[in-house]
């Protein structure tokens, strides 16, 4: 099984627009960041510190992360999710503030309810003329607060909080997020319960033998496995569990696939009652996977197209595909039986609808 270098930690260097001291930026930071190893520098994709952090991960060869808002698609809503993106996964923060700008309190804000260490730089006005008056401080706004000093610090994020924390900033399917965290709870107590900080190459591989030999499972199940404990030790506790070898693998069986002729197809179809039927002659016709036809809307059926689209497939991919013309009566009618529910739901006060990703802050 392949190795590869643990992923880098990831520090957001952000602030307001107007900033351009690029050497009080560059000593800020190579202080805060002094150290042999290399960060990942997290911008907001806008100008001043953003830009000015940019430059100082590309003197150094360091990567950068863009986060720029989609004003398009969110609105007014577009700043404070950007900054929510930004924000978690982070292992430090660092903000160049004028105390004025609201996008910068909001992110200051939102990293110290993450629990991520704040570093807050208050910066001068640029420098008068030679016998002008001393720089001033932007006008005073109050500094989001920070937590009280005294008293316990608030508790650590439990370790599948974290899991699902980095699976959702890289965007991985929710099934995707629901398998590795069950593969993290039973490799844990496969090993008693102890943290996955104390453990390494020689736990996970009587993991994944114990799967094979005892749990006799595929090798795509212990593949999964594999993939899932893999992003457990890179992205979530950023470590490298080392060299994973003397795995017993489990047997790869290519089977013959069984097709079904039409004449069976419809046999099948008719012991069936709707909507049963009709999902699975979608998924015969349409070829449209389990998921995907317990997603379909209203809005992605074109009847004049005898047309399907399919929204959010595998891999985050859309695409279109064609309307069994046997299937037609029942989708009409089914279209029908829908709407009366809808009205229905509507007249009690409900009808709501699910909206994909953060989609819906933007309308409150």
């Amino acid at each position: 099984m392949p190795d590869a270098p643990p992923t880098p930690p990831r520090v957001l260097v952000a602030g307001s627009r107007a900033f351009a001291d690029y050497p009080l930026l560059a000593a800020t930071l190579d202080r805060l960041l002094a150290g042999p190893g290399a960060w990942v520098v997290v911008s907001g994709a806008a100008g001043g510190a953003d830009r000015l952090g940019e430059r100082y991960a590309a003197a150094r060869g360091w990567a950068v992360e863009r986060h720029a808002p989609d004003w398009d698609r969110h609105g007014r809503a577009a700043g404070p999710i950007r900054n929510r993106e930004m924000v978690a996964g982070c292992a430090r923060a660092v903000f160049f503030w004028d105390g004025a700008s609201p996008g910068t309190a909001d992110a200051i804000a939102r990293a110290r309810r993450a629990g991520v260490p704040v570093e807050v730089v208050r910066y001068a006005d640029p420098a008068p003329p030679p016998g002008g008056p001393p720089p001033a401080l932007a006008p005073a706004a109050p500094l989001p607060p920070a937590p009280p000093a005294a008293g316990p610090p608030p508790p650590p994020r439990k370790l599948l909080d974290r899991v699902r924390d980095a699976l959702r900033v890289r965007h991985y399917a929710i099934r995707t997020e629901e398998a590795y965290t069950d593969w993290v709870r039973r490799f844990v107590l496969f090993h008693d319960k102890r943290h996955p900080d104390t453990m390494g190459a020689a736990e996970i591989t009587a993991f994944l033998t114990h799967l094979a030999v005892e749990g006799k499972v595929s090798a795509s199940t212990q593949n999964q496995a594999f993939s899932a404990l893999l992003f457990l030790y890179r992205h979530v506790l950023g470590a490298e569990p080392g060299k994973i070898a003397g795995v017993v693998r489990a047997a790869r069986r290519r089977g013959e696939p069984v097709y079904l002729t039409r004449p069976e197809a419809v046999k099948v179809f008719d012991l069936m009652a709707d909507p049963y039927r009709l999902m699975c002659e979608l998924m015969f016709g349409s070829g449209l996977r389990l998921l995907e036809v317990l997603r379909l809307r209203v809005k992605d059926i074109d009847l004049d197209r005898k047309e399907v689209v399919v929204r959010q497939g595998k891999g985050g991919k859309d695409r279109r595909t064609v309307l069994p013309e046997a299937s037609r009566p029942r989708l009409v009618l089914q279209l029908e039986e829908v709407r009366r529910v809808h009205e229905l739901d509507l007249a009690a006060g409900r009808g709501r609808v699910y909206l994909p990703e953060a989609l819906v802050v933007g309308l409150y």
